[in-house]
């Protein structure tokens, strides 16, 4: 009798292994939906604490905060009932991965189209004057108003528009040359005035002998700066001190200068008497701050003038602004002096 071949039911180790394959799919969803949403997390906060001036800044503490939101799951897993986390793995794997791409989405177009300027201050700094710092659009010119004032160094953050490839913008801080700077997208800009822009700059006049004697306050004498602009001179400052004149930022003057002014009144042999000599020098070194109405920079033609007590011209200097901080300028006895009409003779300002 021939045995017939035993044919055995197939077992039921691949349909298990194919369920657990389908039920560990929504939990791999899941893991991928937390990542991805820590990561997230992650990234705007970095975003706002960089550009808007809020967020958490700790590192740690953002960190926790993502990972605890990826091990949300795997808590669940450990505390809720079987039948509640089927479902919660359906509704993580199903809705949330959309959810959290659309939100990186959303998130990349604003990262990449907003951007900040920030100015530091500093709180020793007299020059600075948060009121005018001034940021504007190359294109159009419209000035960009500071969101947020921070620190007691008065620190000015402006949100911006930028594109992927950066943007343009006119910076302008009082007491530092105007400059054009690129604001790129993520990274935005931090501008420290004393290290990344020039300085405005700054002229000293140093009027001759004679000249210092036509201001002394007897004489009635008169130091004039003019702007030249276009064949027209307009008065910036006048003064009435027996001094020389620093026009513009405050600076301390090179301790070089002084020997180069022993050997220019030496060779101008102004006069025979050292006490003559003494007093120009002297003044000289007592300088009188004279602050414009707008900051001096590169290329501006400055004219400078003594007009004595009979209303003549005895001394004159010319400078061309260029890129050094601060210029000595000595003013020049004029051979001939000319005799100005009243109307264009300035009167001493109100001490």
């Amino acid at each position: 009798m021939t045995n017939s071949p035993v044919i055995e039911e197939p077992s039921g180790g691949l349909t298990e292994t194919v369920k657990s394959t389908s039920a560990a799919s929504p939990s791999r969803k899941s893991w991928t939906s937390a990542a991805f949403l820590a990561v997230l997390v992650i990234a705007v906060n970095s975003w706002t604490t960089r550009h808007l001036g809020w967020g958490l800044e700790s590192a740690f503490g953002i960190t926790s905060l993502a990972v605890g939101l990826g091990l949300v799951v795997t808590i669940g897993e450990k505390l809720l009932p079987e039948e509640e986390i089927k479902a919660l793995r359906v509704s993580v794997a199903q809705i949330p991965v959309a959810l959290v791409i659309g939100l990186w989405i959303a998130f990349a177009c604003l990262a990449t189209l907003r951007s900040s300027v920030v100015v530091l201050g500093d709180s020793n700094e007299k020059t600075f004057s948060p009121e005018g710092v001034r940021l504007t659009k190359i294109d159009t010119g419209e000035a960009i108003l500071a969101t947020q004032r921070e620190g007691k160094d008065a620190s000015l953050r402006f949100a911006v528009s930028t594109s992927p490839l950066g943007r343009a913008y006119r910076l302008k801080i009082p007491g530092y040359i105007e400059q054009v700077v690129q604001v790129y997208p993520l990274i935005g800009l931090t501008v420290v005035p004393e290290t990344d822009l020039r300085v405005s700059p700054s002229l000293l006049f140093r009027p001759p002998t004679n000249a210092l004697q036509e201001l002394n306050p007897q004489s009635n004498g008169k130091f004039q700066i003019l702007e030249i602009q276009k064949n027209a001179a307009n008065s910036l400052v006048v003064s009435c001190h027996k001094s020389s004149y620093l026009l513009g930022r405050e600076q301390g003057i090179p301790a070089a200068w002084a020997g180069l002014w022993d050997l220019e009144l030496k060779v101008s042999q102004v006069s025979d008497v050292p006490t003559v000599e003494a007093s120009t020098k002297l003044a000289w070194y007592r300088y009188t701050v004279l602050v414009p109405a707008h900051d001096l920079a590169p290329g501006d033609f400055i004219e400078a003038r003594v007009i004595s007590g009979g209303n003549a011209v005895i001394a004159r200097a010319q400078v061309k602004l260029g890129s050094e901080p601060l210029k000595d300028v000595a003013l020049l006895a004029v051979p001939s002096p000319q005799v100005l009409n009243r109307s264009e003779v300035p009167s001493c300002p109100a001490d």
